[in-house]
């Protein structure tokens, strides 16, 4: 008789990953439905679905196809691919909403810019400037 392995299956790891993906486009959708203004209803009316599908959606509740994320990322207007980068990691709890949508902000600010940003908030960190 073969001894079972203590090991997670790939369809055990493939959901994770779905699961951690489906949650990373519910958040970024809020926080950038939220940004540019829109109501869940709104938001709704202009992809042609209902507010109770865009409410599932943003709770991780329910997932979507890609053709209502491709409509949705358009009313947003950001590119599809952007619903699914993860910010905020490693410490996604800890972090305001405040924070991460100061980090979409930054997505158009130039690689300078960027550098010169990074280099000011090591230097917070290291001199604890930040409390």
């Amino acid at each position: 008789m073969k001894k079972k392995e203590n090991r997670i299956e790939r369809s055990e790891i493939e959901g994770i990953v779905r699961n951690e993906s489906r949650f990373i486009v519910s958040r970024n959708i809020k926080m950038l439905r939220r940004k540019r203004g829109l109501t869940q209803l709104e938001l709704a009316k202009k992809v042609n679905k209902t507010v109770e599908m865009i409410c599932q959606i943003e709770n991780n509740v329910a997932g979507t196809k890609l053709a209502t994320l491709d409509a949705i990322a358009d009313v947003l207007g950001v590119e599809t691919y952007m619903l699914f980068l993860n910010r905020d990691r490693p410490n996604l709890e800890n972090i305001s909403t405040d924070l991460l949508e100061l980090l979409f902000d930054l997505e158009d600010e130039s690689p300078e810019f960027i550098t010169a940003l990074r280099g000011f908030l090591s230097f917070c960190i290291n001199k604890n400037i930040d409390k």
